[in-house]
């Protein structure tokens, strides 16, 4: 007879115990990250709209119209851009009489420079508003703007004494290219929205690409509660 082979027995193994302190760390800090997110979220969506930015940074921006008007359009332009040039002289003055004269609408200009050729004259529209005359300086810009020399120094100063403007003040801080940096900044906050090309608009937050007929900006507007 052969031998009797032993055949050993595993101990059966201990359960183990959960530790639940552990589980419970990780999901509360799971919650907490979550929630951080979240608020994280929704403070840079609202730093992300451009009426936000014009509101929180007040010598960036340009508006005319009641500051608690029912409906708010940015606008981001630049000098050297034919179509923004169509839409200032062909559209805005419709614009402006219809809705912000009588309330409803707050018009904002957020000045931009699509390359470094435009920036010196977002600059020096910003020097005329130091002295109040970011508009009538603009419109100067956008009225003349066939005239080849209109985007150079000269005709910035031209201008400025038609609308008889202290050059002296405006000669420096066109010189210091005061306003570059916030044009910059400007540029980087219309980034943020989308904006690659101009005129690009913004309608209660809703934005709009190219000037667009006046029937279209009435509608939209219009359609606002």
């Amino acid at each position: 007879m052969g031998k009797k082979q032993s055949v050993r027995r595993s101990r059966p193994a201990s359960p183990r115990s959960t530790n639940w302190v552990l589980i419970g760390g990780v999901v509360i800090g799971g919650v907490l990250i979550l929630a951080a997110l979240l608020i994280l979220s929704t403070q840079q969506t609202e730093a992300e709209t451009l009426a936000s930015y014009c509101d929180n940074n007040p010598g960036a921006c340009y508006a005319l119209g009641n500051p608690d008007a029912p409906v708010t359009m940015v606008e981001v332009a630049d000098f050297g851009c034919t179509f923004c040039r169509n839409f200032h002289v062909e559209t805005l003055p419709a614009l402006v009489s219809q809705y912000v004269e009588s309330g409803r609408m707050r018009f904002i200009v957020l000045p931009y420079a699509l390359s470094d050729n435009t920036l010196p004259a977002a600059n020096a529209s910003m020097c005329a508003g130091e002295q109040g005359q970011y508009f009538p300086f603009a419109d100067g810009m956008y009225y003349n703007f066939d005239d080849p020399t209109i985007r150079t120094r000269d005709g910035f100063f031209r201008v400025a004494a038609a609308l008889d403007l202290d050059i002296e003040q405006f000669t420096q801080c066109v010189n210091e290219a005061r306003y570059n940096a916030t044009v910059r900044s400007n540029m980087r906050a219309a980034a943020s929205n989308g904006v690659s090309s101009t005129p690009t608009f913004f309608i209660n937050n809703a934005r709009v690409n190219g000037a667009l007929p006046l029937a279209t900006f009435q509608q939209r507007i219009n359609a606002l509660p």
